[in-house]
């Protein structure tokens, strides 16, 4: 009796360890490996660039130029479908840029930008809602930009409804 027990004891604790969800982010690297990853509201959300991938649309569009970086990643899958868009001026290694209210004007701030097409949302950095990204490497000969970000941002219609998004990094190759 002793041992069916244990039995049952052990048959419950693995099942209990085997059905718990891990909510690890990946641990952020600087080799172009094409990811963007984050908490939104404190749900995991990572992307890896694949637009046109088979079973879904995901993925990471980057357009870098004088004019500064732009980074665009979706997630649309049955779980979210979230789209983080950071367009970056006046980038350089290590720079630490803030993002903030653009006034409808992309060249006078950097600014961060997210649609939560679930809920119809579009939410937007502005003077009281910002955010921070640091440029933690920097390589035009392998067109590779990696950085940390987080922010909040206000939802365009509902100041008062905020995202937050913390522990956020990309690593992203560029062309």
């Amino acid at each position: 009796m002793k041992t069916l027990k244990k039995i049952i004891l052990a048959s419950i604790i693995l099942l209990l360890t085997i059905s718990c969800k891990k909510d690890d982010l990946l641990k952020a690297t600087q080799s172009g490996s094409n990811n963007m990853v984050a908490k939104i509201n404190g749900k995991v959300w990572q992307r890896k660039g694949c637009f046109g991938c088979l079973g879904g649309g995901s993925g990471i569009s980057v357009v870098y130029n004088s004019n500064g970086l732009s980074i665009v990643a979706e997630q649309n899958d049955e779980s979210q479908n979230i789209t983080i868009n950071l367009l970056l001026l006046n980038i350089s290694a290590n720079a630490k840029v803030q993002l903030r209210d653009s006034n409808g004007n992309p060249s006078t701030n950097s600014v961060a930008k997210i649609q939560d097409y679930q809920s119809n949302k579009f939410y937007v950095t502005t003077e009281n809602n910002i955010g921070t990204v640091t440029i933690t490497k920097f390589d035009p000969n392998k067109k590779i930009i990696a950085g940390i970000f987080e922010l909040k941002a206000e939802n365009e219609n509902s100041p008062n409804d905020v995202i937050n998004i913390t522990d956020g990094w990309f690593d992203i190759k560029y062309n």
